[in-house]
């Protein structure tokens, strides 16, 4: 009779009109918890005003029917009003502490209200009270993945699927919980069962997305993030990971197209807003860069991954203090963000202050050991204050952790270099261009070794490749400048100095050279003004003083000349060329005025000390400082020093005229 009853009530649930079933089941008040358990077979039919006043009634009328209390909780719940539903559910499970539903029910309630561990109470009961509920079980895995716990969840979700095979949703949580963990082939195998079992499960084909990407397998990622748009055209968390991997492929402009449409979709989705602000750092456009940023922070101010990226942004654009106060506050919300500590040790670097650099680059290693960019970025830190031994072991360890780390080949070739260990710094530029022929540094870096090595024309190729490779690279121009420079081509070294300086209008050292080769054309006003410039940039560049005071010496300029040559010992007191230089015009220059014997010989025993009187040249200006001083004994004695030092295919011409002129007691001039 009782089955009879509650096949008649559902047809005419469904076929006829809520008031009418109301009427049939006032007969008696029992029947009231049949006809709220048939409205949970036919899942919510629509409530009219009269069919509510009803069950209102039944309540009053016997407030012990179970499932009313439930049915009403539910109401509650879906109204968003979980402590009213929660107090229907408890009144359920007072009145039946058997009743797995009610305890169900209320986890999910629990749930809502995000507080997790009453939720995975009420789930316990529900389980102890009937073991093989597999829903019970991925929504308790769900809790588990909130609280963090996802070995637990992982646990839950495994035990929904060994009773429920083909149960979607738990494929998909322990795929989202696989992810979470890091383990992305176990995530992908359960987002594909997923959609095996539902082939229109658009947020399954964007999480697999997500671990393709991980993993390294762009393409894949791509195509699971197209499929997500094609099944679900306003999936904004598709279209910002899509974002993301045109961002990736350097495909800038396509990124904000797809992050524009995710912030149309959701004009509070800041994530989108925050990667749309990287996307135009990355085209140079600041200031939009800024503005995305500043909204991502203004919809969440606790989005640590915004505060950083306009960090990035204040850095790109030169502004140092603002990234700097970006990146304190990223810190400050979150003390093991990693980034920031990468980030902020990366202006500490730019700003030259590289122990703080060291610093915090230690801390970002100290909280992710395995992060080979952090210690390739702290050995270049060491290599900048001359600690190359350290910076090798940085740079040793990033190889470990990546063996296809070019970068850190090339990093630690240089801190090789400055040991002074040529065929250890050969053979990691040969590496760093093996892993990636398109190395433009390690080509530039390894025709400097080259060229220490005497293969010159190696070193030439090598800078000629690296411009080739990036033709904006301003230190292979000058690079190759010097061995044009050394060739006799003073045209074209001028050109590879003119083109490092239209790249970089503050390179000093390219000034200084092309000075040198304008000296080398007799353009001595050309000259001077090249070395002007190199000194304006670099006031401590001794060298540019030295070669100043020779085209100044040379235009008659001798009192500049001096003070030049002075200023340059000033700086480099050890440079014995310093030295020479102002002994030869002290001793030859033209001017009387401005020739000083005595001054002369102490300069150039200086020099010849600094050389272990080894340099003929040297000791060739010693000698005319001898004469210049009257002590012609002295002078004939050193020059006869400097021709014996000179090579045996020398030109002695000068040399022997230099000695000719001393024994008959007369000085040489210029």
């Amino acid at each position: 009779m009782r089955q009879k009853l509650l096949i008649m009530l559902l047809v005419m649930m469904v076929s006829a009109s809520p008031a009418e079933a109301c009427s049939l089941l006032r007969q008696s008040r029992h029947r009231m918890a049949c006809m709220w358990r048939i409205r949970q077979v036919v899942h919510r039919l629509p409530r009219s005003r009269e069919a509510v006043v009803e069950r209102e009634q039944s309540v009053r009328l016997d407030p012990s029917q179970v499932d009313v209390h439930i049915d009403y909780g539910t109401d509650w719940y879906e109204k968003g009003e979980y402590d009213k539903a929660i107090a229907e559910y408890s009144e359920s499970i007072q009145l039946n502490p058997q009743h797995a539903i009610a305890y169900y029910y209320r986890g999910l309630t629990w749930y809502a209200k995000g507080e997790y561990d009453k939720a995975i109470a009420d789930y316990n009961e529900a389980l102890q009270l009937d073991p093989r509920w597999a829903d019970v079980y991925n929504d308790r895995g769900t809790a588990w993945y909130k609280e963090g716990e996802s070995g637990k969840a992982i646990a839950d979700y495994s035990e929904t699927i060994a009773l429920d095979p083909k149960h979607v949703q738990a494929y998909y949580h322990r795929g989202l919980t696989w992810t979470r963990e890091g383990k992305h082939v176990e995530a992908i195998a359960d987002y594909t069962k997923a959609i095996e079992y539902r082939p229109r499960f658009a947020d399954a084909y964007n999480d697999r997305g997500i671990s393709w990407s991980r993993l390294g397998e762009y393409n894949k990622a791509m195509s699971d993030y197209n499929d997500a748009i094609r099944l679900e055209p306003a999936h904004v968390h598709a279209y910002n990971n899509r974002g993301i991997e045109w961002s990736r492929e350097g495909e800038h402009d396509k990124a904000i197209t797809d992050y524009t449409i995710a912030i149309l979709l959701n004009p509070k989705y800041a994530d989108a807003f925050s990667n749309r602000g990287v996307a135009w750092n990355k085209l140079g456009e600041y200031e939009r860069s800024i503005r995305d940023h500043n909204e991502a922070i203004r919809l969440d101010p606790m989005h640590v991954y915004a505060y950083n990226s306009r960090g990035n942004t204040w850095f790109a654009a030169g502004e140092y203090d603002k990234a700097l106060s970006d990146y304190n506050q990223v810190l400050s919300l979150d003390s093991k963000y990693v980034a920031a500590y990468s980030n902020r040790g990366n202006l500490w670097s730019r700003t030259g202050e590289y122990d703080k650099a060291i610093e915090d680059y230690s801390q970002a290693i100290r909280l992710d050991p395995n992060y080979a960019i952090d210690l390739h970025s702290r050995g270049l830190a060491w290599k900048q204050i001359g600690e190359y031994d350290k910076a090798i072991k940085d740079f040793t360890k990033a190889i470990l952790l990546n063996p296809k780390y070019a970068d850190a080949y090339g990093s630690r070739g240089l801190a090789w270099k400055y040991k002074g260990r040529y065929d250890k710094a050969l053979d990691d530029y040969n590496e760093a261009i093996r892993l990636d022929p398109r190395h433009a540094n390690a080509h530039n870096n390894r025709g400097l070794a080259w060229k220490h090595e005497g293969e010159k024309d190696k070193a030439f190729l090598d800078f000629s490749r690296a411009i080739e490779i990036d033709p904006k690279h301003t230190n292979a121009h000058n690079n190759r400048g010097i061995e044009w420079y050394e060739k006799g081509e003073y045209d074209n070294a001028i050109a590879d100095y003119n083109e490092a300086l239209r790249l970089d209008p503050e390179h000093a050292i390219a000034y200084h050279n092309r000075g040198l080769a304008w000296s080398q054309k007799a353009k001595y006003d050309n000259a001077i003004a090249d070395y002007d410039n190199a000194i304006r940039l670099d006031p401590k560049y001794a060298t540019a003083y030295e070669n100043r005071g020779f085209a100044l010496g040379v235009t008659g300029a001798y009192g500049k000349a001096i003070a030049d040559y002075n200023e340059a010992i000033r700086l480099q007191p050890k440079l014995a060329s310093n030295y020479n230089s102002l002994a030869w015009l002290m001793a030859t220059c033209p001017s009387a005025a401005h020739r000083d014997g005595p001054t002369a010989v102490k300069h150039a025993t200086t020099a010849c000390e600094l050389t272990e009187w080894k340099q003929s040249y040297i000791i060739d200006t010693l000698a005319a400082a001898y004469a210049e001083a009257g002590d012609f004994e002295e002078a004939v004695k050193r020059q006869q020093q400097a021709i014996a030092l000179l090579a045996e295919d020398a030109d002695r011409t000068e040399y022997v005229k230099h000695l000719e002129a001393y024994k008959t007691r007369k000085p040489h001039r210029e």
